[in-house]
């Protein structure tokens, strides 16, 4: 179990969910695996219009910026 960000983009109608980084990188393949499967599907949120798309922490930070 891990904590999520839920975050509403009313302007393009989207219902961002923004998972924390799992333990390993492996888990965090596999999430990002799922992720993609359910944003594939397009998923509204029951009884209402906005779109559930699914992210990861880790998929927000750009590739050069190291810690």
């Amino acid at each position: 179990m891990t904590d999520a960000d839920i975050m509403p983009d009313e302007k393009n109608g989207v219902l961002r969910i923004t998972i924390h980084n799992m333990t390993n990188p492996g888990n965090n393949r596999y999430v990002q695996q799922l992720c993609d499967v359910l944003n594939s599907s397009e998923t509204l949120f029951p009884g209402t219009n906005p779109r559930l798309v699914y992210n990861l922490v880790s998929n927000q930070i750009p590739p050069d910026r190291g810690f």
